[in-house]
């Protein structure tokens, strides 16, 4: 299953959440199984986000896509930088 598949597929279940701040708070509380980052993210971003991946032993994928694509891929008005999976649905 492709990235791309996975990023998709968990829009679908509502278990996907979007945003550099949003990926990490959600890192730290463990609540996250993997995260996507755009073939664009900055370097001090991706920095941060693979630190609070580390701690939690989360795995961090870097995207062929740009965030343009990435934004237009979920169908959102907005450019996506870092894509995270949930564990389960945010209520």
């Amino acid at each position: 299953m492709s990235e791309i598949t996975k990023i998709l597929d968990a829009q679908k279940k509502g278990i996907l959440a979007f945003g550099i701040k949003r990926s990490i708070k959600l890192l730290k509380s463990g609540d996250v199984t993997a995260v996507f980052l755009a073939a664009n993210c900055p370097v001090e971003a991706e920095r941060q986000v693979r630190a609070a991946a580390q701690l939690v032993s989360t795995a961090v994928t870097r995207l062929e896509q740009r965030n343009e694509e990435l934004g237009t891929v979920c169908k959102k008005p907005f450019s996506v930088t870092v894509l995270s999976i949930l564990k389960k649905k945010e209520e």
